[in-house]
């Protein structure tokens, strides 16, 4: 059997219903898939910077205008980015491949099915961070995205490449046992900031796990910075937002 077969195989699998998670692949299935992925980056540019999960795009264009290659990958962009399919996943995967060392993996996942305010329908906790799982359709589309992401670091790593996961401060997604094992091992650092001290639309919160050592400056950064504030439409006086 070919390599890329194997590949081919080995991803399919792991984005399969009930099928174990990728980046919890063992080191022969990892080596094999990872071999044959390998000759794909290498016919592509290199890059400085992929942004994951993307949207509007807006990561990746703000790191464009700092002069860095960027690539942006997101399923409202493209159908076929969709990292619970086996093809979806591939292509992402070959785009950290194609990082350079040092280069920037930024993931932005969908937040919605791990914060607080949607717990009764993922009925996650800090001690069941799967919730429902396989009972629940939408949580499990959600770990599935979660797993890949996993995948994604566990790549990053093995390639000294940085990382950056963004969630609302109320996420768990960072404690999914998936993502937590990498993220430990990377040996993450956490940084909340304020979106809206650096010029963005909304106030809100954001926790940011890294493995890059400007993370420490970042929220330095933030910190010096006005606090947010929006008006209080009750009495017309401005309130820290939180």
């Amino acid at each position: 059997m070919s390599h890329t077969r194997a590949v081919e195989m080995a991803v399919a699998a792991a984005a399969a219903p009930d099928s174990p998670c990728l980046a919890m692949a063992d080191e022969g299935v990892w080596a094999s898939w990872l071999a044959a992925l390998q000759p794909m980056a290498a016919a592509l540019p290199p890059l400085d910077a992929l942004s994951v999960f993307d949207g509007e795009a807006a990561m990746s264009s703000a790191l464009a205008g700092k002069h860095l290659t960027c690539e942006s990958y997101d399923v409202w962009q493209n159908p076929l980015h969709d990292v619970t399919t086996s093809a979806g996943l591939q292509e992402c995967l070959i785009g950290v491949l194609r990082l350079r060392p040092k280069g920037l993996l930024f993931m932005s996942p969908p937040c919605k099915h791990w914060a607080w305010i949607a717990r009764s329908g993922h009925r996650r906790s800090p001690t069941q961070p799967a919730g429902a799982g396989w009972r629940c359709s939408k949580t499990y589309h959600h770990n599935k995205i979660a797993e890949a992401c996993a995948a994604l670091i566990r790549l990053a790593i093995a390639r000294n490449v940085y990382f950056c996961l963004e969630q609302p401060v109320s996420s768990l997604m960072p404690q999914f046992v998936p993502l937590r094992i990498y993220l430990d091992a990377a040996r993450a650092s956490k940084a909340i900031v304020s979106l809206g001290s650096f010029g963005g639309r909304s106030l809100k919160y954001v926790q940011l796990l890294s493995n890059a050592g400007w993370l420490g400056k970042l929220q330095f950064l933030a910190s010096t910075q006005p606090s947010p504030r929006r008006p209080c439409a009750c009495h017309g006086r401005t309130l820290a937002a939180t």
